[in-house]
């Protein structure tokens, strides 16, 4: 297992290319009225959830050691939720891929 500080870059760093994939999602989506709905009606959930492991990052940073277990249990409980909505999400977009 990482150690704790490559623990919370890796997190941070998939973080952001989960931003990045939602923004590229985004602009995909804008160009099919269906998709754009589909899009729309997932957005704000899946912002909300970047938006929480954003904020369990930050927390196992400033925790203490024996804290960090539990916080490391919740970031990878939200890192599995995101990896499957942003994976529907991708297949509704783009069919066969």
């Amino acid at each position: 297992m990482p150690d704790r500080q490559e623990y919370i870059e890796r997190i941070k760093h998939k973080v952001d290319e989960w931003n990045n994939e939602l923004n590229r999602l985004e602009q995909v989506a804008s160009q099919s009225g269906d998709n754009r709905e589909f899009f729309d009606s997932l957005k704000p959930e899946l912002e909300e959830v970047l938006e929480e492991m954003e904020e369990r990052v930050e927390a196992l940073r400033d925790s203490a050691p024996e804290q960090g277990e539990e916080i490391r249990a919740a970031l990878d409980q939200g890192w599995h939720r995101l990896s499957k909505d942003l994976a529907g999400l991708c297949d509704r977009i783009y069919p066969g891929n």
